[in-house]
């Protein structure tokens, strides 16, 4: 991928390495729960191994309530068979690579700024849902590592589920 929005988004891990240069701050991988992103969490905690660095896996839970004209609508509740599941999915995706890693549960996007500073995270790893064929997921993931990129002045990398198998089998 070339750099379409920002030098610091790219979906190259060797790249990614590089940018990361000699700094040992932490690699963040924030993921929902989709194929692409936990492929992104998968190639987060290789390039964890990698660069001998620790990992914190970012969860964004989707939103339970919507501002209505009434007023807040809660949407049924799900959380708990989400986490659980999810939380499923991400052991069978990181274990085999053999690193400890860390999860944490974040309910907006903004949180996960939040956490990549107070983490002082050398790196962001990001999945691309709909996989770079589709021209709409690619937007919104490139919109979304920008965002990620631009405030937190950090390497962040894209990665497509096509880049590697399904996670949850």
């Amino acid at each position: 991928m070339t750099d379409l929005l920002s030098p610091q988004v790219t979906d190259d891990p060797a790249r990614l390495a590089r940018m990361m240069g000699p700094r040992r701050r932490p690699v963040v991988a924030v993921v929902s729960f989709t194929d692409a992103d936990l492929c992104a969490a998968r190639q987060a905690a290789c390039l964890a191994r990698q660069l001998d660095v620790r990992l914190t896996v970012a969860v964004l839970r989707p939103t339970t309530v919507w501002l209505g004209a009434a007023g807040p609508l809660t949407l049924p509740t799900f959380a708990d068979d989400y986490d659980l599941q999810l939380t499923t999915a991400l052991v069978r995706a990181l274990d085999p690579i053999g690193i400890p890693w860390r999860l944490v549960v974040l309910d907006s996007f903004v949180h996960s700024t939040r956490l990549i500073r107070e983490l002082d995270a050398g790196m962001v790893i990001v999945g691309a849902p709909y996989g770079w064929g589709n021209p709409v997921g690619r937007i919104r993931q490139l919109w979304r590592a920008n965002r990620l990129s631009r405030r937190s002045s950090i390497p962040v990398g894209v990665w497509s589920a096509r880049r590697g198998l399904s996670s949850r089998g």
